[in-house]
């Protein structure tokens, strides 16, 4: 059955890229975004020209979830134009439950993928085509293989996560940093040289500083977001001649030196770069 991939930039960033290569070739991707979508690392828009498939990509306009309201609508409308197909929104943001609930009480095949389910699904079906470790000669296996590549270049979890705060973003990308650390055991049992070994070992604590970062970042735009709705109700509620709001700031102690560095949209962090 033809799939229908409809991503939420804002959401997952750019950890859909494989799926340019791991889907199938009637499989179509859309992505929607808006100036608050994280950038692109070089590594994956790489990916973009090199692979043959093209992603569609839909510019949203500007507003409070004005992404997720377009996002919905255009599934609708492609529900009613072809509703034989499966279609699978791309995003960490549950609230999306909602709407896989509503269609799929009317027998339509609408389902969400997380971010991290994402990069697992794809890192299954490359895992699949590796060659076994005697087949691995210079320019073959899969560091030659895009999908690996792509792979390569993508976070275990792609942006705001499900649980915000320091704690969640030192044990996921605590996590990334331990599978990581255990491929680089499984290369060197598969009797690779001890170089690619210490590569890797390298590879996966610069990763885990990355995905920390990143994290970070993420939970606190995510608050940002909150923010904005809560503000947005309460503007409709009546406290007499009383206003009320709420307001973010950094923190005002040693660790508010931070914030710019997390913040920074020149920074280039990617969990996996």
């Amino acid at each position: 059955m033809k799939k229908v991939y409809l991503v939420d930039s804002e959401n997952v960033g750019d950890i859909w890229v494989p799926l340019l290569v791991s889907s199938q070739p009637e499989d179509e991707i859309l992505v929607f975004y808006t100036q608050k979508s994280p950038h692109m690392n070089y590594e994956n828009v790489r990916m973009l020209k090199e692979t043959e498939k093209e992603a569609v990509f839909i510019k949203c306009f500007e507003g409070n979830n004005a992404l997720d309201f377009q996002l919905v609508t255009e599934l609708g409308y492609l529900l009613c134009g072809d509703g034989d197909c499966e279609y699978v929104i791309v995003t960490n943001d549950t609230g999306f439950d909602a709407v896989v609930r509503y269609w799929s009480a009317k027998n339509k095949q609408v389902s969400r993928l997380s971010g991290k389910e994402c990069y697992r699904q794809v890192t299954n079906r490359s895992r699949k085509k590796e060659p076994q470790p005697e087949d691995m000669t210079e320019g073959t296996g899969p560091q030659a293989d895009p999908e690996s590549r792509a792979l390569a270049a993508t976070a275990e979890d792609g942006a705001a996560p499900q649980k915000t705060g320091l704690s969640d973003a030192m044990e996921t990308g605590g996590e990334s940093a331990r599978i990581a650390g255990q491929e680089a055991e499984v290369l060197q049992e598969a009797g690779c040289a001890g170089e690619s070994a210490k590569e890797q070992a390298q590879s996966a604590v610069e990763h885990f500083k990355d995905d920390f970062i990143f994290k970070i970042r993420s939970a606190i735009r995510e608050a940002y977001q909150r923010k904005d709705e809560l503000n947005r109700i309460i503007s409709g509620l009546d406290f007499g001649k009383d206003k009320y709001q709420f307001v973010i700031t950094k923190n005002k102690g040693a660790d508010g030196r931070y914030y710019k560095m997390f913040m920074d949209d020149a920074l280039q962090i990617h969990p996996s770069q």
